[in-house]
């Protein structure tokens, strides 16, 4: 009540005052209107970049998805050559090497004999990827750090 009766002793003893009522009373209805409006157009501008990034995310992720597929079905291809599973290496290294020519993802191309000896003489016999092949499982790994060349690699493996 006591803000009742200093708002009528300040504004409506005369018609400046009524005015100056009006004014104000405007200029709250303003300002609360426009914190309505921001507010409303905050929360569609973040749904709307939530959307944007999970629609990136599935757009990524699919990439990510067939890139590793398309490249675990060349090593398949490869690992299914009759020279290879004759084990003619100089075929295997001349096909090997226009793989790795034609696929720009592909970095390097080993074959490793039946006790786990890579041709550069290396045992891997301990790996996953072996292990896996010896079962006649193909892998692909998780991005991981070579031991030698200390580089993040994706090793993909198809049993011969």
């Amino acid at each position: 009540m006591i803000l009742l009766e200093r708002v009528q002793k300040a504004f409506l003893r005369t018609i400046s005052g009524y005015f100056r009522l009006l004014i104000v009373s405007m200029g709250l209805i303003g300002s609360l209107l426009f914190s309505v409006f921001t507010y409303y157009e905050i929360s569609n501008a973040r749904e709307f970049a939530l959307k944007s990034f999970e629609q990136t995310v599935l757009l990524e992720t699919n990439y990510i998805t067939h890139w590793f597929e398309d490249n675990a079905s060349r090593v398949r291809t490869l690992s299914q050559l009759p020279s290879v599973r004759r084990g003619d290496m100089n075929s295997f290294f001349q096909r090997a090497g226009l793989f790795a020519k034609n696929n720009p993802h592909i970095t390097g191309i080993t074959f490793i004999n039946a006790t786990g000896r890579a041709v550069s003489g290396e045992d891997v016999s301990d790996r996953e990827y072996f292990q896996r092949a010896k079962h006649g499982e193909e892998y692909i790994s998780e991005a991981l750090q070579g031991r030698s060349s200390k580089e993040w690699i994706v090793v993909f493996s198809a049993p011969v």
